[in-house]
């Protein structure tokens, strides 16, 4: 095409030409996720589930695992390139079945809670910054505790915890007095046996509410927070059956967050579609090879949407995890599977190796150990392209939260502070006429896609003029 097609063009003819190429079908990344054959390392007996962060503060990311039977939580330092030390146990209480990695002191250095499903209370660990932690103290919570999610619930700062209790149906909540010393401030009645609890604002209201997973009932309860450390009363969901573990993320695009639930009897990984606030849609299975166990919601190659991972507990295909390739519309594509350890439990999904791709975890419960799969997919490089100090893929966009970005308005390609026409122009004189660059490559991916095109114009004029979807962003790691 001419470089000089739009010099002397009106600006009608600019927008005419931007609609006109609507239904031009955009190219998409068409790759699929890869990983590497396991890594295997040993950890405490019975390591039911599996987390991770960086709990030595030198920038790479640690495992952590809880061990059911030797009731200690074994910490497995990373060397910088994926491979690990000796795990160093620290003593707990009867039979911990989960671990929140969270700076809970305030400190700056990831304590750890530790639900202990044996001996009804949690254990408080703080760190000393080096990865070592001080010896456990303990909460009584309710009777079974499973699972806990550390966030801010009262917006004061400080990382409170939500425990779910499985025989007793409820999610406890302990506020943090700043220090790493918790109150149990309420607890709320659920479905019957929650296993699982995830925190995030599913209504749109930017304040975080509350999914958990209820194994025996067969639903998710939604407790819609107050902004306070107090939630309202319960909503449920069917979700499949015997439901164990769930993550979150905008499968769909449209700004809300979806849930994914690993069902064990179901034999499926369940997607429920979030409404806009706080409902959700009938659910949607995705068949695993079997006894699914956990599931990780995350981007596995690069193309800026949402994928799954589950660990599959089958009896007769005992070494496999799924993964499901996200389309982008809240669908998934049929499971690839690929080898991981013997009887791989709960997974947990970091960057490993600090190559900049999303590896994979998991735990092997009744052969002592876990297994790392590094992804194999290169992902782009970030930079810091709109100039703020912070790489473009950890700079957060305000309009779509879940997928991070340099966006401080998403479609203002010429960063004027507003979305209108001009942006649209912008983007036209940038592909066809030589035009400068947009501030911000991000920002200017008005589609939420991987590339700039003029699928981004024909996005800012059907929002402008015809109420279209509030534009997006994208993530092009340039």
């Amino acid at each position: 095409m001419p470089t000089n097609l739009h010099r002397c063009c009106s600006l009608n003819w600019i927008v005419f030409y931007i609609v006109a190429v609507a239904a031009v079908p955009q190219i998409t990344h068409s790759g699929q996720p890869l990983f590497s054959s396991p890594n295997n390392f040993v950890t405490g007996v019975e390591p039911i589930s599996i987390s991770s962060a960086d709990v030595d503060g030198d920038g790479d990311i640690d495992i952590m695992t809880p061990n059911w039977t030797s009731g200690d939580v074994s910490v497995l330092l990373n060397n910088g390139t994926g491979s690990f030390s000796a795990p160093v146990n620290f003593t707990v209480g009867s039979r911990p079945s989960f671990v929140s990695p969270t700076d809970l002191d305030g400190d700056g250095d990831i304590d750890l809670a530790v639900a202990n499903f044996g001996s009804d209370n949690i254990a408080i660990l703080i760190n000393d910054g080096n990865g070592v932690f001080a010896a456990a103290i303990y909460y009584e919570v309710g009777d079974g505790p499973h699972s806990i999610y550390s966030d801010d619930f009262n917006s004061d700062g400080y990382n409170d915890l939500a425990v779910v209790n499985f025989f007793s149906s409820s999610v406890t909540i302990l506020v943090n007095q700043g220090a790493g010393t918790f109150v149990a401030s309420a607890t709320y009645p659920v479905g019957l046996n929650p296993t699982w609890v995830v925190a995030h604002n599913f209504d749109g209201d930017l304040i975080l509410d509350l999914a958990v997973v209820n194994r025996q009932s067969d639903n998710i309860s939604i407790l819609i927070g107050n902004g306070d450390a107090s939630f309202k009363a319960a909503t449920s969901f069917p979700c499949g059956d015997d439901p164990l573990t769930a993550d979150v993320g905008d499968f769909d695009g449209d700004g809300d967050i979806d849930i994914a639930i690993a069902n064990l009897l179901g034999l499926s990984a369940t997607v429920l579609l979030n409404n806009g606030d706080g409902t959700f849609q009938p659910p949607v299975f995705y068949e695993s090879l079997g006894n699914p166990h956990g599931v990780m919601a995350t981007d596995l190659d690069d193309d800026c949407i949402i994928d799954l991972v589950v660990t599959n507990r089958n009896p007769s295909t005992p070494t496999k995890v799924s993964a499901f390739k996200g389309v982008g519309d809240g669908t998934f594509e049929s499971a690839i599977y690929f080898e991981a350890g013997s009887d791989p439990n709960k997974l947990s999904v970091a960057d490993f190796d600090g190559n900049g791709s999303p590896d994979l975890v998991v735990s092997n419960v009744t052969v002592d150990s876990i297994s790392i799969l590094f992804n194999l997919v290169p992902f782009a490089v970030p930079e810091d392209t709109d100039g703020d100090g912070l790489l473009d893929i950890c700079d957060p966009c305000p309009l779509n939260p879940i997928n991070p970005c340099c966006c401080d308005l998403a479609g203002d390609i010429n960063d004027d502070g507003d979305v209108n026409i001009g942006d649209a122009i912008y983007i036209v004189k940038y592909i066809f006429e030589d035009g400068e660059a947009p501030p911000c490559l991000d920002q200017a991916n008005a589609d939420g896609g991987v590339d700039i095109n003029i699928g981004d114009a024909t996005y800012i004029v059907k929002f402008i003029f015809q109420d279209g979807e509030i534009p997006a962003c994208g993530t092009t790691g340039s």
